[in-house]
């Protein structure tokens, strides 16, 4: 009963999030994501990255395919100075230890905004604050759905909800080959290992829209969602 609770609870947040995007054609920038290269050796992986990224492109995000490391660097460089981001939240996700983002935080003279392990209450107290004064949030996914758009992210001791959350921007590091079809194929790949309060579903930069439907951006989270897509070949 609980399974089935939950499997037409996250149905459902994939039909609206579906929906969300077709009110957002004239809030469009940058380059369409349909002229982007994609490097896969899987024809339907190479098809879900370029549809994940039209989608999300759609509602405002800015993605960047990633097929070196030093193009990841240089991307999440750029947004840095960019914004000159000098205060990063950064999640402990272990892909960003892998592409070493902390040391790329510190050459750019950014003061690292971290969750630490099993914090007392005053520092998680502390931890909250200084979130509030970041520039960016930097964080990974856990998997990306491909028919809307969306990043899940799951909430762990590596992955907290506020780093994504708090920040005006944040910026989600995401593996190709953890781009799945759609909310079917993410509810049969995390069937009963879950609960509902652990997933976060992000599609595009946070909306939302008064009495009179006159949409805003960046009320309740962040104005601006940057997605680093690696599909980077073994080295």
């Amino acid at each position: 009963m609980v399974d089935e609770r939950k499997r037409a609870i996250l149905t459902s947040i994939g039909e609206n999030l579906r929906i969300q995007r077709t009110g957002s054609e004239s809030d469009r920038e940058g380059p369409g994501a349909a002229t982007m290269p994609v490097s896969s050796r899987d024809a339907d992986q190479e098809a879900r990255v370029q549809k994940f990224a039209e989608e999300l492109t759609a509602v405002g995000a800015r993605v960047f395919l990633a097929r070196t490391r030093e193009g990841a660097h240089h991307y999440v460089k750029e947004v840095i100075d960019h914004h000159r981001a000098r205060r990063v939240a950064l999640s402990a996700a272990p892909v960003l230890a892998e592409l070493e983002i902390e040391a790329l935080i510190r050459a750019a003279h950014g003061d690292i905004i971290r969750l630490p392990r099993t914090p007392s209450f005053d520092e998680l107290k502390e931890y909250k604050r200084r979130l509030m004064e970041a520039d960016l949030g930097i964080t990974g996914a856990a998997c990306g759905l491909a028919e809307s758009g969306t990043l899940v992210l799951l909430t762990s001791e590596t992955e907290g909800r506020l780093a994504s959350l708090l920040p005006p921007v944040h910026l989600a590091v995401l593996n190709a080959s953890y781009i799945l079809p759609g909310v079917a194929e993410f509810i049969a790949e995390t069937r009963s290992s879950l609960r509902s309060s652990d997933i976060i579903f992000i599609t595009g930069p946070s909306r939302t829209a008064d009495i009179e439907l006159t949409l805003t951006v960046g009320v309740h989270g962040p104005k601006e969602l940057h997605v680093v897509v690696l599909a980077m070949n073994s080295e």
